[in-house]
């Protein structure tokens, strides 16, 4: 495991930039969100970058699905908000080990890492449902907060949380 590449070190810093100058000029910058997160927890957990069918990281022996939201002050933490859906390939199977939820602040650096095992988030996704058009809903951060591990910051108090 040797983390990110150099090349995926300046792609991250990168979008970091462009994303701050456009999110200030009113752009949307949301479709960026999920690779940033995916970089940076990769980054902070010393995680090989490798997205496939299924998963996005390789992570001691491992693979990891990774889903992120920015957390923005002003909207404060919505009970309700949820993640991007965990889904399965074509054959129905899960194609990963564990479940990464990453929460980026404001300046998209990330505040925390949460790991939920396969199984729970498997339970959770079952738990979420379907949306009326048939895909799954994403699962609340509330429910996998709850469930899942804080695996980064080691220290509670970094967050703030306890």
């Amino acid at each position: 495991m040797a983390g990110l590449k150099p090349e995926e070190e300046r792609l991250l810093a990168y979008l970091k930039r462009f994303v701050l100058a456009r999110s200030l000029e009113g752009f949307q910058v949301g479709v960026f969100t999920g690779l940033i997160g995916e970089l940076s927890a990769c980054k902070a957990m010393g995680a090989d970058w490798d997205p496939s069918t299924g998963y996005d990281a390789l992570y001691r022996g491992g693979t990891i699905s990774i889903k992120t939201r920015r957390w923005w002050k002003e909207r404060g933490r919505d009970r309700s908000a949820r993640m991007g859906a965990f889904r399965p390939d074509a054959t129905g199977k899960y194609n990963f080990s564990y479940g990464w939820y990453v929460e980026l602040g404001e300046s998209f650096d990330p505040n925390a890492i949460w790991q939920a095992p396969k199984q729970t988030v498997i339970a959770l996704q079952e738990r979420a449902g379907k949306t009326g058009r048939g895909q799954p809903r994403g699962i609340t951060l509330r429910w996998f907060k709850k469930r899942a591990k804080l695996i980064w910051p080691q220290n509670e108090r970094m967050l703030g949380i306890s």
